[in-house]
């Protein structure tokens, strides 16, 4: 507690004299005197007000640390020890504030005596001061007696001494009196004293009321003490009288236990007799000894009874140790054991007399049981006679019976041997999807398998590689990455990637399914190469025909491609790691294997994610260039696999609805392969082309001309499904020919087809079956009469469902991307709805409301879009081109451009013009029968005034391009169509020569080096011109995307000398 503790005295006595050395007074010296507090520290424990009441202070504190103590060992009282703790805390505070005031107290007066005994020096050796040398030095001598006689005196002195403060200046008189100071210093201790008397009696009040409160809690436990003594008693009462009801009750229960000992021992007894009678009848009926029968069992008997005997003397014995153990125990109880022995005699002759009467009962049961063993011997003889008897008869029964199963399974196996040869044929005869492929030349088919063995050998590599780079750049560590949920997930999947447990990879799929995965989720995967063990299940899953699990392996990779944030990621690293190399080349084996008109799950399924991994890797690199090498590296992959020639052979072969999904991706895959290629630079190849442009016809032609005949009006074939490739189709026919339109424009021109065409219509008009395509012949190009039939059906079901036409969205882009150069009359088009953003996605048949799917106007019926495709497509056919142009007049009842013009509503005239009026330019340009069908049907001031409302806003610049450069173009079909050269003569002046020379401008470096034109390098520079931009897909309807400035004189000045005749 304090400093001088280890001078306490002994805790059973009470100190008369403490010893206060808390207060430190620490000796006075100067650098030239000696000490001058040599005093004895004793005097201050009589003279210091602060002793006393630090005395009173630890008599408290030792008081209340006895009373603590005496609490604690004293069980009874029940005080709480948070009370004496909190007092001991208050008064080792109050006397640590003592302490401390005391010590600031002596520094104080230290500090102030040396203060004085410096500035005394000083003033001695000051030469201005000499002559106060002896006043000082009494004071001096006077202020070391002083200190000698104690703290007390020397503050008396100190008053007594009118010294200068160190802090003022010699000059000033402190006006404070010794008196004052006294007063001050004496109503300050007066006031300490007081408040420590106060801060005494709250203690001494708070020591009363925990002593109230001990006494109160003796009291208490007294009479908790009292109630516990009378609760023992009450238990110790209620004790015994259980114990006596346990043993009456445990004494019933041995009554009851003997009872259903000798019942069951009884019962046991007539089982082990009835048992013996059993086996000597056995006896009897072999050995036919009954005598001996008799004996064995007269002596069986008595053994029996000798056993009950000696069970009853021993359930005796032991009744009667534990009557004597009883006895024992209840000797202070003698009435109550009396009344229990009486009422043991009582059951003891009860059970007498029991036993007597079960005895009686055995003896007649054994006199039964005799007569009975009589009557079963005979019975069983004459059952025996019997049962040999049937045996005969069934063993003849089932000798027939095992001949005429033999019989039944050589015939049988006769005709399973039958009908596998069977199937072996058609299997053999059955034309699978590689024969509907286009052919290849042996050199072309070994370069291909040279290039796909360099493919898988350099994907792997290539892969390990980028593998273990993606680990070592990887910012999580694999300790992170193992917390993942999917660990076991994929270590399930990938221990069960075998034909035999495939069944196993099922749950794990769906749990894949299900979950939500989270960033850690999607590290983990490309981490540790997970994709990998997906398309080795898909691989599996294809061999051993298990579509479901196929099925579900895809949905996981789309699901992981698609996501918003790691579906770019996922798919770079999938294409990166030669996964797609894999399953490229399982689908290519399953092309090799897949017989027509069987189940295409595998390949739709392999087809769906290598669609979906080119679609995203194209979007994502037009906007980042790092990613165009991924690109191409998918595409030269999907190249040597020949992915494309799968595609053109689905596209030639799917017909069915259930196949529509299949052709629907293969076009997905062809479209976007070509959005690609279209923007390289460099030669086309022909026949990659011819391939392609055919494949699409075929399935066009399919889907509009069944059976060989065009849809009519009220024909409902077209589905929702049928309708959306169709749309796919126009809107990839329409990027063939934004690509490459002279060569599109050439492979629809009949050439060497015509005579294959010509034998086709006469087997159909003679009703013979119409020719196959060959395996081993090129698929023949369409021709004009095919494209005409197609184009008629087309229009013919539009005119029969137009109230089903559905409202396309606004181009809100389209318009965006033009800004202000955008012309009122586009803008119109724009607000009708020109053609969809994209592909629009396939209507599958689990909708949640698949009525309004996919019947006609539904949501996902694109029938509109398609008919804009399709009118956009009949313009580039018939862009400079007289043969197509020709085919738009043919036509019995009516033409075809003026059925399209009939069966159009007259939205497509006015706000929607610039869809339709395009088109029917490019039909009529220098086409005298198509300008006269278009005269009957429409105004053609209508056509005039919209191409002039085009013409007019272009610079002076532009108008001199196009009538500079229509000039060449007359002039070079002058110099190669003699009947055009006659005809312009016969007409006179064009409306180009009849231009004003003074009006025209005078003629700038860029024009006068202008090269001759044709309508060939027209063409090209229309294609290249939309090759070059990438254009929402509604800016391809502008006029100038779709007829060039340089047609546009010719056009106007056809148009308005149609108007003067």
């Amino acid at each position: 507690m304090s400093e001088s503790g280890r001078n306490d005295p002994p805790e059973d006595s009470v100190p008369t004299n403490v010893d206060n050395s808390d207060v430190e007074y620490p000796y006075l010296r100067t650098p030239k005197q000696g000490n001058f507090a040599g005093g004895n520290n004793s005097g201050l424990n009589t003279s210091d007000p602060n002793a006393i009441s630090s005395f009173l202070l630890i008599g408290k504190l030792k008081s209340v640390v006895y009373e603590v103590l005496y609490n604690l060992e004293n069980h009874g009282n029940l005080h709480d020890i948070d009370e004496f703790i909190a007092v001991t805390e208050d008064c080792l505070k109050a006397l640590k504030t003592v302490k401390v005031e005391r010590r600031i107290e002596a520094r104080r007066m230290n500090l102030s005596m040396r203060i004085q005994v410096n500035s005394s020096m000083n003033a001695l050796t000051t030469p201005s001061n000499r002559e106060l040398d002896d006043t000082l030095g009494d004071t001096v001598r006077t202020s070391a007696a002083m200190v000698s006689q104690g703290p007390q005196n020397y503050k008396a002195a100190l008053l007594r001494q009118k010294l200068p403060s160190p802090k003022h200046s010699p000059s000033r008189t402190d006006v404070q009196t010794r008196g004052d100071v006294e007063a001050a210093r004496y109503a300050s201790a007066l006031r300490a004293e007081e408040r420590q008397r106060q801060a005494e009696e709250r203690r001494f009040d708070i020591l009363q009321e925990i002593k109230q409160k001990s006494e109160v809690a003796d009291a208490r436990s007294l009479r908790a003490k009292a109630r516990r003594v009378e609760a023992e008693a009450r238990q110790r009462m209620e004790t015994l009288d259980r114990m006596d009801n346990g043993v009456r009750r445990a004494e019933e229960a041995r009554r009851q236990t003997r009872e259903k000992a000798q019942r069951a021992h009884s019962r046991v007894e007539q089982v082990l007799l009835t048992k013996e009678l059993l086996q000597q009848n056995k006896a009897l009926l072999l050995d036919k000894k009954m005598s001996d029968v008799e004996h064995n069992q007269e002596q069986m008997r008595g053994k029996l009874q000798k056993q009950a005997l000696e069970r009853q003397e021993a359930v005796r014995a032991a009744a009667e140790r534990r009557r004597n153990l009883s006895q024992e125990r209840q000797e202070k109880q003698q009435q109550r054991e009396q009344h229990r022995v009486d009422n043991l005699r009582r059951i003891d002759e009860q059970k007498k007399v029991d036993q007597e009467v079960k005895q009686q009962k055995a003896r007649e049961w054994e006199k039964k049981v005799q007569q009975h063993h009589v009557d079963t011997t005979a019975e069983a003889e004459a059952q025996i006679r019997k049962t040999e008897e049937k045996f005969q008869q069934s063993a003849q029964l089932l000798e027939e019976q095992r001949e005429k199963r033999q019989q039944k399974l050589e015939r049988q196996e006769q005709k399973l041997r039958e009908a596998k040869e069977r199937r072996d044929k058609e299997l053999e005869a059955r034309v699978t999807l590689e024969e509907m492929m286009p052919r290849m030349s042996e050199q072309e088919a070994e370069q291909q398998a040279s290039r796909m063995s360099r493919l898988s050998i350099t994907t792997v590599h290539h892969g390990k590689v980028f593998v273990d780079t993606y680990q070592k750049m990887s910012t999580q560590s694999a300790k992170d990455l193992n917390r993942s949920r999917l660990r076991v997930v994929f270590s399930r999947l990938s221990s069960a990637v075998t034909a035999a447990l495939l069944m196993q990879c099922k749950h794990p799929l769906s749990e894949l399914t299900t979950l939500s995965l989270g960033d850690m989720d999607y590290e983990y995967v490309r981490y540790f190469n997970a994709f990998d063990t997906l398309v080795k299940v898909l691989v599996e899953a294809r061999k051993a025909r298990d579509f479901g699990t196929m099925r579900q392996t895809s949905d996981v990779l789309l699901s992981l491609f698609v996501h918003e944030k790691e579906g770019r990621e996922n798919v770079v690293y999938f294409i990166k790691s030669g996964c797609t190399a894999s399953l490229s080349m399982c689908l290519r084996d399953e092309a090799r294997s897949l017989p027509l008109k069987h189940n295409t799950e595998a390949l739709r399924c392999a087809m769906e994610v290598l669609g979906m991994c080119l679609e995203k890797i194209s979007a994502d690199a037009q906007g980042a260039a790092k990613l165009i090498p991924v690109r191409d590296q998918l595409l030269n992959e999907m190249e040597v696999v020949g992915v494309d020639r799968v595609c053109v052979a689905v596209l030639q072969t799917c017909t069915e609805e259930e196949e529509l999904y299949l052709a629907y991706t293969a076009l997905c895959i062809i479209y976007t392969e070509l959005s690609v290629i279209t923007r390289r630079k460099g030669e086309v190849k022909r026949h990659w082309f011819q391939q392609i442009t055919t494949s699409l016809f075929t399935l066009l032609q399919n889907m509009l001309t069944p059976n060989g005949s065009p849809l009519g009006e009220c024909d409902v074939s077209l589905s929702g499904e049928r309708v959306t490739i169709l749309f796919c189709l126009f809107r990839t026919l329409n990027t063939l020919a934004r690509w490459q339109l002279t060569k599109f424009q050439e492979l629809l021109h009949d050439g060497s087809t015509d005579a294959g065409a010509a034998v086709d219509a006469a087997q159909e008009r003679r009703g013979e079956i119409k020719r196959t395509v060959s395996a081993d012949s090129l698929p023949a190009l369409i021709t004009r009469t095919e494209l005409f039939h197609v184009l008629s059906g087309f229009f013919m079901f539009i005119h029969g469902h137009l109230e089903e036409l559905e409202t396309i969205p606004p181009s809100e882009d389209a318009a965006g991307t033009t800004g202000k150069n955008i012309r009122s009359s586009f803008e119109e088009a724009l607000q009708f709805g020109v053609t969809l953003n994209g592909f629009p996605p396939f209507p599958c048949g689990n909708d949640s409301d698949p009525g309004d799917s996919h019947r006609l106007g539904g949501k996902h019926y694109h029938l509109r879009a398609a008919l804009h495709e399709c009118i956009l497509l009949v313009g580039y056919l018939c862009f400079d081109d007289a043969l197509l142009q020709d085919m738009m007049g043919w036509g019995r009842k009516k033409p075809l451009i003026g059925m399209m013009l009939n069966v159009l509503p007259i939205a497509y005239f006015s706000n929607a013009r610039h869809i339709l009026f395009p088109t029917i330019l490019s039909a009529i340009l220098q086409n005298n029968r198509n300008s006269m069908i278009v005269r009957e049907e429409m105004s053609l001031a209508e056509l005039l005034q919209f191409i002039l409302q085009e013409y007019d806003p272009l610079t002076k610049r532009a108008k001199m391009y196009a009538q500079e450069h229509h000039k060449q173009l007359v002039a070079h079909k002058m110099e190669t169509d003699p009947r055009f050269a006659l005809m312009v003569k016969l007409q006179g002046k064009s409306w180009a020569d009849m231009v004003d020379d003074d009006d025209l401008p005078p003629a700038t470096p860029h024009s006068s080096e202008t090269t001759s034109t044709t309508p060939a390098v027209e063409k090209e520079k229309l294609c290249k011109g939309l090759r070059a931009t990438s254009l929402n897909p509604s800016n391809y309807f502008k006029l100038e995307r779709r007829l060039p400035i340089s047609y546009w004189p010719a056009a106007i000045e056809q148009l308005e000398r149609l108007r003067q005749l």
